[in-house]
């Protein structure tokens, strides 16, 4: 029984430390403060600002293909560099 009051105690003492407080709520978009949270009022303003097309997998997949279009402009530019210095292949 003592060992369970423990845990219990732990868990408590564990939510009251990691809770948010709701004056640390920013309802704005000027504070920079990446250790509070951004209320839900302000994050429906900025998806309505930017809309609705963002998508995390949009964001990767584009993301990716920059990256694939990159390399391949890179070792394009390599083999051509190669060639032009004497290298063939």
């Amino acid at each position: 029984m003592v060992k369970r009051f423990g845990d219990i105690e732990s868990v408590v003492s564990s939510l009251r430390d990691n809770k948010v407080n709701v004056a640390d709520i920013i309802d704005d978009l000027v504070h920079n403060d990446s250790n509070k949270p951004l209320s839900a009022n302000m994050g429906k303003t900025l998806k309505d600002t930017i809309g609705g097309t963002y998508s995390p997998s949009n964001t990767v997949a584009s993301a990716i293909a920059t990256a694939q279009s990159t390399a391949e402009n890179n070792a394009e530019s390599y083999t051509n560099s190669l060639l032009g210095n004497g290298f063939s292949d």
